[in-house]
């Protein structure tokens, strides 16, 4: 994975006996340092495991805006309030790996097309690596900036009356990826209780 500036973070159970019984990725679009932050390729891993995880422990205090984000995401995954050991049941069983390969200053803000063309080939190197039967997206912005390889027969489910954009992806392999796009868990409209019903549709 030469290519890849952002390592994804590699659940220990991702690969067998996890809590799903089936390998998910779950790709999210991209990270936030301030400018004055000394970031390397180990971020990702260090922003779920170090920081999240942890604090989910009470063994980090500061004030870090990705904690909501993944908590909303894994119950909605479970459809249940989670306890700290069962975040990192859920977390050690996934792989998560932010899309783009350079930094934003803040969520929500224009990014540039080349920013997203320079990312498929790092994105394809980890999903290749990794052969997840699953990919769950963040957002619809990243998913039609995906590349078309994981775009396949790109359609739509309808779960209580709302629409999920679905896919496959053919890796190297052979192997067909289904692919599903959510909204993404940072957003204010983001229900866990709602979005469980289409994950769970997804995965099974």
């Amino acid at each position: 994975m030469d290519k890849v500036n952002f390592l994804p973070w590699v659940g220990k159970n991702y690969a067998s006996n996890n809590y799903f019984g089936k390998r998910i990725m779950v790709l999210g679009e991209s990270h936030h340092f301030d400018k004055n932050d000394v970031v390397d390729c180990n971020a990702t891993t260090d922003v779920v495991g170090n920081t999240y995880l942890n604090q989910r422990k009470g063994l980090y205090t500061e004030y870090n805006r990705s904690m909501n984000t993944f908590l909303k995401f894994e119950r909605a995954l479970v459809n249940r309030y989670t306890t700290a050991d069962e975040s990192s049941e859920i977390w050690n069983s996934l792989v998560f790996y932010n899309y783009l390969q350079e930094s934003l200053d803040a969520p929500r803000v224009p990014v540039k097309e080349i920013l997203y063309k320079e990312a498929e080939v790092p994105f394809l190197q980890v999903i290749n690596k990794y052969q997840p039967d699953k990919l769950i997206v963040w957002s619809d912005r990243l998913y039609w900036h995906l590349p078309e390889i994981c775009r396949n027969n790109s359609t739509s489910i309808v779960v209580d009356g709302e629409s999920h954009q679905t896919s496959s992806c053919l890796l190297e392999s052979g192997k067909v990826v289904d692919v599903i796009c959510i909204m993404h868990p940072a957003a204010s409209r983001f229900s866990w209780h709602r979005l469980h019903n289409a994950i769970d549709t997804f995965l099974n």
